[in-house]
C-alpha cells in the first residue's frame, strides 16, 4: 500500500543502513573483546556453569520447587479474589462512578483533564497558603492548570482545529502514498 511513498521507502532503508553501519565500526569491535575477556574470565567458573548448562541444577533444586509453589499459590489467590470482586462489583455505587467516568474516549479525556486541574488548583491554593507566591511548584501549576483548561475548551473541536492546522496539514501530507507526483 505505501510501497509507492518515497518517505515510507526511505525510512525503511535507514535500519538496514544502521546495522551495516554496525557491522563495520569501532564499537562492535571493542563490546565482542569485552565479552571475549568476560567468556575467558568465566571459563571453568562453577557459578557460570549454574546458568549455562542446559540441565540447569537451580531448576531441579528444593529452593526452585518451593518457589515455584509459592508463586502457584499467590496466582490461585489472586484468581479466586478476582472471581469475588466481579461477583460483587454489580450493583456497587463506585464501580457505576468509575464506569460512567471512563464509558469511553471522550468520557475518559474529560475526566483526566478535570482531575489536572483540580490538581493543579489543589498545588497553587496550598503553597499559597504556605507564602510561597513565586516558586516553582506556582509556575508548574499554573502550567497544569492551563494545559487542562485548553484541553477542556478544545476537547469538542479538536478535529476541527487539527484540520485547520497548516503544520497538521504538511505532516499529513509527507506520509501520504506518492502516486507518480
Amino acid at each position: 500500500m505505501y510501497d509507492n511513498s518515497i518517505v515510507v521507502s526511505l525510512l525503511k532503508k535507514i535500519p538496514y543502513k544502521f546495522k551495516k553501519a554496525y557491522q563495520c565500526s569501532l564499537i562492535k569491535k571493542i563490546l565482542a573483546e569485552i565479552v571475549e575477556s568476560f567468556k575467558y574470565l568465566g571459563k571453568g567458573s562453577s557459578f557460570l556453569k549454574i546458568f549455562v548448562v542446559n540441565n540447569n541444577i537451580f531448576e531441579k533444586s528444593l529452593f526452585y520447587k518451593i518457589y515455584c509453589k509459592v508463586l502457584d499459590f499467590a496466582y490461585e489467590m489472586i484468581e479466586k479474589l478476582r472471581t469475588i470482586v466481579i461477583k460483587g462489583k454489580k450493583g456497587s455505587v463506585i464501580n457505576e462512578m468509575v464506569s460512567k467516568l471512563f464509558k469511553d474516549k471522550k468520557e475518559a479525556k474529560n475526566t483526566f483533564y478535570l482531575f489536572f486541574l483540580f490538581f493543579g488548583l489543589t498545588i497553587l491554593t496550598l503553597n499559597l497558603f504556605k507564602g510561597e507566591i513565586l516558586g516553582r511548584d506556582i509556575i508548574i501549576s499554573f502550567f497544569i492548570i492551563i494545559m487542562s483548561l485548553i484541553g477542556i475548551f478544545i476537547k469538542n473541536n479538536r478535529e476541527g482545529v487539527f484540520n485547520g492546522s497548516l503544520l497538521f496539514k504538511f505532516i499529513k501530507n509527507i506520509f501520504l502514498v506518492d502516486e507518480g507526483r
